[in-house]
């Protein structure tokens, strides 16, 4: 059994009450209406955990958070999201969902002599994916499991706690001497289910979460989960990859516009650590995505209807906001070859490496043996727009654009370094010259509107870089992979570069293979 074990922690601090609101007024509420009316019964649940400090959301279908309006089944009113202190109004996770990528094994072919395989993929399946022109595609469910098909077992949502006599909301004992936790969630869900426009990779899910009352594990969620490669047609999955893809908006929920002026970024190392052993100043390795208000304080109101201007508040005003900080860390990775990537997207922007500079990407197993799409050279577009400066830039679409977000090994600088990458003088920190996560050299500056290049396309003006930069409505995708064990293949290809033709040449390719009836375990904690 291969084990890959990861230990994740997203702690919100220093947090100050307000009243709660649930805001339906953005551009993406509509959608998320007809989802959540489309999908709550008795098949798709969701409980918040409210042992701690912290309050989250989970659900049994691979989302976090509640941007679906999901009720809550103790209180009859919609669930929160994530707040902390728990439901003060202060929120710091609104959704985030589980993600999961590979190749195929599809066929083995003679070419000249040799015998060759041709892969089909990338595949990725999200328990949820902000994609502009399929929003809301869910393609994680409960049931369909090879141990029980229907999911009536399997998928429920099951409550236990390991502390004796202890009676849940709907007046339930749920004491089992067999959990682990105060409060602990457990359920299933698979990608196996049909979902428009999806190829499932076979993917099972057991997860299993835990929350605390006890001062010292109070602001935190651990989740525990296991994947089991069981694809209906016993095939083995390649170059496996995965990614937490997250949305905090963060701030008071009753403000208007709260959600609009977060900032967030990656941190790798941290140089201030002094080793009590020897009194030395070591770096350690951090490798956390973090997000936050971008001053702790809400936005003012103009106006009214769709008149409303949302300015930021003047010097000197009181932090009436969020103060705290939100975190997703890898706290334990024992395995030596796991890579990491952070991605950070905002509506129809993201930052990005100059085009070429992913050359030596080494996950492409299609048939087009082209690599990394930088520059759309497949003028492919998407509800009309094209996906210009590659797949990846702004939302991460299709199975694709998220594939190779999860895989681009990218380090996004944070929202407030824009302006020194415009202006070239941004520089990675001393202790990571000579690693790869020195990658300064490597961003693409803004390109500003009538000052592109022939074959480029503009990201906008100074002024939309300095809105951004000051605080957006911003999401980010963390991710890390291979993960499997690794092998050696010859990849079938076409000369020509399509996907259309006989395969006439192959190339040898190291590859990490998660074998059929294999599992891979890892941890998270919110």
């Amino acid at each position: 059994m291969i084990k890959a074990i990861l230990f994740f922690m997203l702690i919100s601090i220093s947090i100050y009450a307000q009243t709660s609101n649930k805001y339906d007024v953005m551009e993406k509420g509509a959608d998320l209406q007809f989802a959540k009316n489309s999908k709550q019964d008795d098949f798709y649940q969701n409980r918040v955990h409210r042992a701690g400090e912290f309050w989250m959301n989970i659900t049994n279908f691979g989302v976090f958070g509640n941007a679906l309006s999901y009720t809550d089944p103790c209180t009859g009113k919609v669930a929160i999201s994530g707040d902390m202190p728990g439901g003060e109004g202060i929120q710091y996770f609104y959704n985030g969902s589980l993600w999961f990528g590979g190749y195929l094994d599809s066929a083995v072919v003679n070419v000249n002599g040799t015998a060759a395989s041709i892969f089909q993929g990338p595949l990725v399946s999200t328990g949820f994916s902000y994609d502009p022109w399929y929003y809301g595609n869910y393609e994680l469910i409960p049931g369909m499991f090879d141990e029980d098909p229907s999911g009536l077992i399997l998928g429920n949502l099951n409550e236990t706690s390991n502390v004796e006599g202890r009676i849940n909301c709907m007046f339930e004992d749920v004491y089992d001497p067999a959990a682990t936790a105060e409060e602990q969630f457990s359920t299933m869900y698979t990608d196996k289910g049909y979902t428009p426009n999806h190829t499932p990779l076979g993917i099972e899910v057991r997860q299993k979460s835990y929350s605390w009352s006890y001062k010292f594990a109070e602001k935190f969620i651990i989740v525990d989960y296991t994947l089991y490669n069981r694809n209906t047609d016993q095939k083995d999955i390649y170059d496996f990859f995965m990614g937490i893809d997250v949305d905090n908006d963060i701030g008071v929920k009753s403000a208007v516009g709260f959600y609009s002026d977060d900032i967030c970024g990656f941190i790798q190392q941290w140089d201030g650590y002094i080793d009590p052993a020897t009194g030395e100043n070591k770096p350690v390795d951090l490798n956390f995505a973090w997000a936050a208000d971008n001053d702790g304080r809400e936005q003012i109101r103009i106006g009214g209807g769709d008149d409303v201007i949302l300015l930021e508040p003047e010097a000197g005003r009181p932090l009436d906001g969020a103060t705290g900080v939100s975190t997703l860390r890898v706290l334990r990775n024992p395995n030596p070859n796991l890579k990491y990537s952070f991605n950070i997207y905002s509506w129809s922007w993201g930052p990005r490496w100059k085009p070429g500079l992913h050359s030596d990407w080494e996950y492409d197993l299609s048939p087009k043996q082209k690599g990394y799409d930088d520059v759309n050279y497949d003028s492919l577009y998407v509800g009309g727009e094209f996906l210009f400066n590659g797949r990846t830039r702004g939302y991460p679409v299709g199975d694709i654009g998220r594939y190779m977000v999860m895989s681009n090994f990218e380090y996004d600088y944070g929202i407030t370094d824009m302006r020194e990458v415009y202006k070239g003088v941004f520089e990675d920190p001393p202790s990571l010259i000579g690693t790869s996560f020195a990658q300064a050299d490597k961003w693409q500056p803004w390109i500003v509107s009538g000052l592109e290049e022939p074959d480029q396309i503009a990201d906008g003006t100074i002024k939309v870089l300095n809105n951004i930069a000051n605080g957006v409505e911003v999401r980010y995708v963390l991710s890390f992979g291979p993960l499997g064990s690794e092998n050696y293949v010859n990849v079938a290809f076409n000369s020509d570069h399509n996907y259309y033709g006989t395969m006439d040449d192959f190339i040898n390719k190291k590859v990490w293979k998660f074998a059929y009836g294999d599992s891979i375990k890892l941890t998270l904690a919110f």
